[in-house]
């Protein structure tokens, strides 16, 4: 049996919490980490909600990361594309991009004292980790209250 892959930190989630941790790991001069992501690109909640209108309730410049500063929001109180877009940003110009694991969700992670780290399988295998920090969100699976009517309707 091949010997499972083993990193120093595993983030959970690549909305901003996950790039945010990346980026600071980074910064702190750690490289052996991974990010995953049970979908297929980064932007968490940015990602899964893109319903009719759907924008940040503060204004954009104030909900940018501090070592990303963006002068160029388009609107005071910008839309889930844009801000998506700055993520996707994001993780380009801070190299993250090698890091992340995407189709990657976790399905069960358990600690394994033995050898002191956490045992994680997800969807697209099996790795350990030292150290895992959990940046899931609250809000990434949208909630649709159940109206009657609302599978027909038109829009």
């Amino acid at each position: 049996m091949a010997e499972q892959e083993r990193v120093r930190v595993a983030v959970i989630g690549s909305g901003f919490g996950g790039l945010g941790a990346a980026v600071r790991l980074r910064r702190e001069g750690i490289t052996d980490f991974v990010v995953l992501e049970r979908a297929s690109s980064v932007g968490g909640t940015w990602r899964d909600n893109s319903y009719p209108g759907c924008a940040c309730d503060v204004p954009s410049h104030l909900y940018s990361f501090s070592f990303a500063p963006n002068p160029d929001w388009p609107r005071t109180f910008s839309g889930q594309e844009h801000i998506r877009a700055y993520l996707e940003h994001v993780a380009d110009v801070f190299h993250l991009r090698p890091h992340l694991r995407f189709d990657s969700e976790v399905q069960r992670m358990t600690w394994n004292a033995e050898r002191l780290c956490w045992d994680i399988e997800t969807a697209s295998g099996a790795l350990s980790a030292d150290v895992v920090v959990s940046a899931t969100g609250p809000l990434s699976d949208p909630k649709i209250p159940e109206i009657p009517g609302l599978a027909s309707f038109p829009g």
